[in-house]
């Protein structure tokens, strides 16, 4: 179930890559644009139905149809719609498209809720067309056209993915990492990591949130999460630790981008 449509993340990837910066990912939300609805279709196959002998044989689909998202906002920048469709503003603020206007590579996150928690939907790699043009004449009341932007997904070429779907709501579902797999940087080189608190004392059924520090900033920061006994303590995907017996155990943080660089946490539960 999806409740409501809170805010959408469009980014440009960087030409002949399939890498973003953080000066080409647009927000539309409500103090940007103002996100109406979202209509993704085409992820289903298509399943082939063969004949033989007067019976027909079904072979199963592969992969994805033919994937396509309609954005509907109230108000897109223009500047977005320009990055975005690869419409081109000259020095006296004239946007055209023509012969030659190729649309860059995207990819965008739709953000919803399953009621409570965050809902996140990405379509990984694709292109938007320029949005049609139709005023309307003012009748009784003013008449409002709202933008309609028409994105046709394709699969990314590093690992032939489409589409994405993450729940806040699960423990092993990490911000970090999905910011990471959707809108992948060129990111520097991790150098260290870091994690507080590095000793924690819990009773049976007590919680203690792990913080990770990974440097440099601009290094990637997810994480992985384990734990050397689980029946001593368990640690979720967020870094939340919680006391299941008496005894110890160790959580350990491991880089997702090096995972040779880790830190660890003791845990004693009495």
């Amino acid at each position: 179930m999806l409740v409501g449509f809170e805010s959408a993340r469009i980014g440009v990837m960087t030409e002949g890559t399939e890498k973003f910066t953080s000066a080409n990912i647009f927000t539309i939300d409500k103090s940007s644009g103002r996100t109406i609805g979202a209509n993704i279709q085409g992820l289903n196959s298509t399943p082939t139905t063969l004949w033989g002998s007067n019976t027909p044989k079904q072979i199963r689909g592969v992969g994805t149809g033919n994937v396509t998202l309609t954005l509907a906002a109230e108000d897109v920048p223009e500047e977005v719609i320009g990055a975005i469709t690869g419409a081109v503003k000259d020095a006296n603020g004239i946007w055209t498209i023509g012969r030659d206007t190729k649309p860059p590579f995207s990819a965008i996150e739709i953000v919803s809720s399953d009621g409570n928690n965050p809902v996140y939907l990405a379509l990984l790699k694709g292109t938007f067309g320029f949005p049609d043009a139709n005023p309307q004449t003012n009748q009784q009341n003013q008449t409002i056209q709202t933008d309609s932007l028409t994105f046709t997904g394709t699969s990314r070429d590093s690992d032939y993915r489409v589409f994405a779907k993450g729940f806040e709501s699960d423990p092993s579902f990490q911000k970090a990492a999905w910011d990471a797999f959707v809108f992948p940087f060129n990111y520097a080189a991790v150098t260290s990591i870091a994690v507080a608190p590095t000793t924690v004392s819990l009773a049976v059924g007590g919680t203690q949130q792990l913080t990770p520090t990974i440097l440099p900033v601009d290094a990637n920061q997810a994480v992985t999460y384990s734990t050397s006994d689980a029946s001593k303590a368990t640690v979720t995907g967020n870094g939340l630790v919680t006391g299941v017996a008496i005894g110890s155990a160790t959580i350990t943080v491991k880089s997702n981008e090096d995972p040779s660089k880790t830190a660890t946490v003791s845990v004693t539960v009495a």
